[in-house]
């Protein structure tokens, strides 16, 4: 089974990628930890006052923080990004919305 994972910047631009799904607790791990990693990298802040720091912040953070130039000159990186939130939100279909700040299934 695939997972579906589209990012919209803006109104017209959508980037989606189509991943193996897997939704065990190995992989989901492995999501959660490559998340953690790549908005480390990409020197994401935490946008709560409290400094904590949420699954959806660091899947919107890394999105925004790549943006879509990364996301068109490296697709593998893409397909990496989109297994992470497919695995760690647990979902075949995902839709993040950068401009919205969402993340919906």
């Amino acid at each position: 089974m695939n997972a579906q994972v589209s990012i919209r910047f803006g109104h017209d631009l959508a980037i989606e990628f189509s991943v193996p799904f897997a939704s065990d607790a190995t992989a989901q791990a492995r999501a959660r930890e490559w998340l953690d990693r790549t908005f480390d990298q990409f020197g994401c802040e935490p946008i709560r006052p409290t400094g904590k720091v949420l699954l959806l912040d660091k899947i919107l953070g890394i999105a925004d923080a790549a943006g879509e130039k990364h996301f068109q000159r490296d697709p593998e990186w893409g397909k990496s990004y989109a297994q992470a939130v497919s695995s760690a939100l647990e979902r075949t279909s995902v839709q993040v919305d950068v401009e919205g700040r969402t993340a919906s299934s």
